[in-house]
Order: structure tokens, then C-alpha cells, then sequence
């Protein structure tokens, strides 16, 4: 036999944000926007917010370092150490240089937009 149970639904609902909500929200706001401008660099974004949550008391010291133990956190601090050294020793721009050559010089078409230095 099934029974339904009737279930109240608030006549009013309130939204409230918490304190520890609207800190994070204004630091994860100030952290986009550091992000876009690019100064200071990412890296050092990231270890002030990492330092930021504890000490505003919005986590605690052992909630904050947990994350590391994501692989996705070692995966994405990894992408910016190989992004670096690939940036210092030359071979992004080796590599942007010869794409843009073989672009300019595909008959297909392919690059699009065609950039200025290939007429």
C-alpha cells in the first residue's frame, strides 16, 4: 500500500546570505579580476586566496591544505610549472611562429581571419 505524505511548502521564502558567503564571494570576485589583468601573476593570486580563507576564519588551516590532495590541483599546478619553462626556454614562440607560417601558407583556408603579416 503507498502512502503519500503531504509535504508544507514555506509560504515565504527568505533568502539571506551569511557573512563567511558574501566574503567568499567578494574574494572569489577580486581573484577573477586579478586573474584577467594578470598582475600580480596567477600563482601568486592563488597563495594569497590560499592564505586569505584561513585567516578570515572562513576554513580552517587542515580544510585549506586538503585540497591539495586533489589531483586536479597537482594537474593544474603542473600545466602552469610546463606552461612556464616552456615560455622561458623559447618553445612557445617557436611554436606560435610556425603555426603562423603554415597558416599563411595553406592554400585551404583554413586560417581565418588571415592575419596581416601574410599578404
Amino acid at each position: 500500500m503507498l502512502r503519500t505524505v503531504a509535504r508544507r511548502m514555506p509560504v515565504e521564502v527568505e533568502v539571506l546570505m551569511s557573512v563567511d558567503l558574501i566574503v567568499v564571494l567578494v574574494l572569489l570576485a577580486v581573484t577573477i579580476a586579478l586573474f584577467a589583468i594578470g598582475r600580480p601573476r596567477m600563482d601568486a593570486v592563488a597563495l594569497l586566496v590560499i592564505v586569505a580563507l584561513p585567516l578570515i576564519s572562513v576554513l580552517t588551516v587542515p580544510e585549506t591544505l586538503a585540497g591539495f590532495a586533489d589531483p586536479n590541483v597537482v594537474l593544474i599546478a603542473a600545466l602552469f610549472v610546463i606552461g612556464e619553462g616552456l615560455s622561458r626556454t623559447g618553445v612557445t614562440f617557436r611554436l606560435g611562429d610556425w603555426l603562423s607560417a603554415s597558416c599563411c601558407a595553406s592554400s585551404s583556408g583554413s586560417c581565418s581571419p588571415p592575419s596581416p603579416s601574410c599578404t
